[in-house]
């Protein structure tokens, strides 16, 4: 296991990713990318507006999953857990 800690480690100081600030920039490009990619409809309307967020409106487009949820949820993995 240490092995395999020290060179996801030497990956990220050779990326620059050894701060926290850092980490949660690049997860939250990898979260918005993912988003994009799996299933934009969940966040977004067919004509790529943001679907506005169903606790703060009555509307029959809204979502429960902001197009903002993706990007903050896997930047908080990436700075905290890794």
């Amino acid at each position: 296991m240490s092995g395999f800690i020290k060179y996801y480690e030497f990956i990220f100081t050779m990326l620059g990713l050894n701060t926290n600030t850092k980490r949660f920039l690049f997860g939250s490009t990898i979260g918005f990318v993912t988003q994009m990619i799996a299933k934009p409809s969940i966040s977004y309307d067919e004509r790529g507006y943001a679907r506005p967020f169903a606790l703060t409106t009555k509307s029959n487009n809204s979502t429960y999953i902001p197009w903002w949820s993706w990007p903050i949820a896997f930047g908080t993995i990436l700075m905290l857990f890794i």
